[in-house]
């Protein structure tokens, strides 16, 4: 998945809508991964911008400390997020995925 690409979980306003949001995001441009108590969809950063009026910052964060290594992604202001007109009724939520903190070998967690 390219910087680019922003995946998130779709929260359908419905279970047994869950298909049919997944037809209408389909529609919309999305590439929808998985239908199920969640839609797993990723898009283009413009496809999110575009369709749910959404804005993204960039942030960045260390991978490993060791190597000074850092990576960035783009963040979602959800609080920006408009469901669009077509899906009305079968989007209850967006929660946009984070990419996960790494840690080094001795920088982890459980050190300590």
């Amino acid at each position: 998945m390219t910087d680019d690409v922003i995946a998130a979980e779709i929260e359908p306003s419905a279970a047994e809508r869950a298909p049919e949001a997944a037809r209408a995001l389909q529609s919309l441009g999305f590439r929808v991964l998985h239908v199920g108590l969640t839609i797993s969809v990723q898009a283009p950063r413009q496809q999110w911008e575009d369709t749910f009026r959404v804005a993204f910052t960039r942030r960045e964060a260390p991978v490993m400390r060791e190597l000074d290594s850092r990576a960035s992604h783009q963040e979602a202001a959800s609080d920006t997020v408009v469901i669009p007109e077509p899906l009305h009724g079968l989007v209850a939520g967006i929660a946009f995925i984070r990419p996960p903190e790494l840690f080094g070998p001795t920088t982890g967690p459980l050190d300590g």
